[in-house]
């Protein structure tokens, strides 16, 4: 039967004692989960759970939580945060590693926190709110012998190098502070807020101007004006809060002000193709196809006959283009020779008048009298004539003149 983990209400919390350096404090109950922070031979740690041989402690001084952004709502002073959500998930932080995906608690609506800075673009560093928990192999912590421990310090007061996640080094590492009982909001009327300091007002001024910039199309945006005066507040600042954040969107300007030239260039491009589109069209509406008229432009005209002489059921065929001296007599003008991809019906234009339009000239000189070969591009009707099939059979082929 498999080993049912305790019940946390009957676990006895107790101070335990790390006995070796760089242990890992790792996010959650396994070698897996990825490690947040490592403790020293000496640390005191809280513990409040067991599962299996993992133990469950309280977040060491220099250990932080994880939530978005987006579910917390920061005073004038970016210190604290009241959440906007409902059941908004609080992860473990860890300055040693990127993932984030180890969950501690679930805070409701209107729970207040203490943040620390931003972690990332979409989350904020937080003190560990009460429940949240890490986790130390047992093979590593002993009971401490005398089982007191010194008062943690406001993880919020810590100086800024204990946002690195590292044990503090001035004090045990360890928290008294019950983790199932509430925390208690400070009273305003014997604690008043603290004032944001100048370099904090002049952030939120720089994130109002920001927000309203990025209300704007990319391509119009003035990217140069806000990069300067972030770089400026970065370059000055003490504050570690404001440094980060301002650090943070100087990057994300950079990239934005990059984005903005590509598009631009991409627009231009756009536009260049479009005018020239423009103007290809405008040039091929001007251009006029040449007016052919009829009875003009042909290198030969007369009436179209077929050609008894010079026929083969193989190879092009040949006509023969007459024109009429008398009712009697018809005088042969030339031979046209219709090639293979002038498709053509010639039923059409046997016994009519037409005009030739011809792509080759040639001259058969191997007869008595020399005849003129037209190879035909163009056949056009010019008028009726003799009706197709009398010419066939009715008459001779003239003499050539």
């Amino acid at each position: 039967m498999a080993q049912q983990p305790p019940d946390p209400a009957s676990f006895e919390r107790y101070v335990g004692e790390v006995t070796a350096n760089d242990v890992y404090l790792r996010s959650g109950p396994s070698a897996n989960y990825y490690e947040v922070a490592k403790l020293s031979a000496g640390d005191r740690v809280t513990v409040v759970g067991r599962q299996e041989t993992w133990l469950a402690i309280v977040p060491p001084n220099g250990c932080f939580s994880l939530v978005h952004k987006n579910f917390v709502d920061l005073d004038a002073t970016g210190l604290n945060g009241v959440v906007n959500g409902d059941a908004v998930l609080v992860r473990a932080g860890s300055s040693l590693r990127s993932e984030l995906y180890a969950k501690q608690v679930k805070l409701d609506r209107g729970a207040e926190v203490t943040v620390i800075g931003p972690h990332n673009q979409d989350y904020l560093r937080i003190a560990p709110p009460p429940g949240a928990e890490l986790f130390l192999s047992s093979d590593y912590v002993a009971r401490a012998p005398d089982q007191t421990a010194a008062p943690n310090a406001n993880v919020a007061s810590l100086p800024v190098a204990a946002m690195t996640g590292q044990p503090s080094t001035d004090q045990p590492s360890n928290q008294a502070t019950d983790a199932a009982t509430p925390a208690v909001a400070a009273d305003a009327g014997t604690k008043p807020s603290p004032q944001p300091s100048a370099e904090r007002s002049a952030l939120t001024q720089l994130e109002d101007a920001m927000t309203a910039e990025m209300e704007k199309p990319l391509v119009q945006r003035d990217h140069a004006e806000l990069l300067e005066r972030y770089r400026s507040l970065a370059g000055k600042t003490a504050d570690a809060y404001v440094k980060a954040y301002a650090t943070t969107r100087i990057k994300q300007l950079e990239l934005g002000a990059e984005a903005a030239v590509e598009v631009r260039t991409i627009n231009d491009t756009a536009d260049r193709l479009s005018a020239a589109r423009r103007d290809k069209i405008a040039e091929r509406a001007n251009i006029r196809a040449p007016i052919r008229e009829i009875g003009g432009g042909f290198d030969a005209e007369g009436e179209l006959r077929n050609s008894a002489l010079f026929s083969s059921p193989v190879g092009p065929k040949w006509y023969r283009l007459v024109s009429g001296i008398d009712d009697v007599t018809w005088r042969t003008l030339c031979y046209i020779e219709i090639p293979p991809d002038l498709t053509l019906d010639m039923n059409r234009y046997l016994g009519r008048k037409v005009g030739v339009r011809a792509r080759e000239r040639r001259l058969l000189t191997g007869e008595v009298d020399p005849v003129e070969v037209l190879v035909a591009s163009e056949l056009v009707i010019l008028d009726a004539g003799v009706p197709a099939g009398e010419n066939e059979s009715t008459r001779n082929e003239p003499v050539r003149p």
